[in-house]
């Protein structure tokens, strides 16, 4: 009987650990309290002999405040004027990757986003979208450096950086000199989708959330469960072959 209470109460806790802890929360950000409209970007998927762009990448590093599992990066993200277009964009990849001194090096996982999926660009960048990465459960460890990409595939031929298929809104200072970036790192660029270099005057606007990983003690609680399960089976079988 005692064994059966342990049971009951190991797994309510693992319930009421699925139920309450599944809420996202914020682990790098530097979006203004106010959500404002970007109207400056970096270019993403343009190949341009003009400024020497072949396939141009966008991307910014962060380091998080709290463990967790990555839900979301949110992004103000805009496709290109379709008139500006000499051909079908491609989709856009956005990927994670460890990092070290603001450049990528370990690919933790890369979603691909259809053209379809993002409002054209008109006069500014203040579409603010969420990219889901929770199907990919990639851990985030606090004080360890990640860099988010956006990239394509295959570059886009275009005259100058706004005929880019995609832009990534960025966040600008007007002062000179330029202040400590509020994720702790400046935005880089790559003129040709891997070779990556800091830009020291903006960063990209993200919004990095997660959600809290399983603790022992709930894991704990489950091993109990199902180990309980599994020895209630075996006696079950063995009253039978008794029987």
């Amino acid at each position: 009987m005692q064994i059966k209470i342990l049971v009951i109460a190991a797994f309510g806790m693992l319930l009421l650990n699925y139920g309450t802890a599944r809420a996202d929360y914020i682990v790098a950000s530097n979006f203004p309290a106010s959500d404002a409209d970007s109207n400056v970007t970096d270019g993403v998927g343009v190949i341009s002999q003009i400024e020497n762009y072949n396939n141009l990448a966008a991307g910014q590093s962060f380091t998080p405040t709290a463990n967790g599992i990555l839900t979301t990066v949110e992004a103000h993200i805009a496709g290109a004027v379709e008139v500006l277009m000499p051909s079908t964009p491609p989709p856009l990849e956005v990927s994670l990757f460890k990092a070290v001194n603001c450049t990528p090096t370990v690919l933790l996982g890369t979603l691909e986003e259809q053209p379809s999926d993002f409002r054209s660009w008109s006069v500014d960048v203040s579409h603010r979208y969420a990219i889901d990465f929770s199907q990919l459960q990639i851990p985030l460890i606090a004080g360890e450096q990640y860099f988010i990409a956006f990239q394509t595939p295959v570059g886009v031929p275009g005259f100058v950086e706004i005929w880019s298929p995609y832009l990534v809104g960025v966040k600008q200072s007007l002062s000179i000199p330029f202040p400590p970036p509020s994720l702790g790192s400046y935005a880089s660029v790559a003129p040709n989708w891997n070779d990556w270099h800091t830009e020291p005057n903006y960063e990209l606007l993200i919004t990095v959330s997660a959600i809290p990983e399983p603790c022992c003690l709930h894991l704990f609680a489950a091993c109990i469960f199902f180990g309980y399960a599994t020895v209630g089976r075996r006696n079950k079988k063995a009253l039978v072959r008794i029987n």
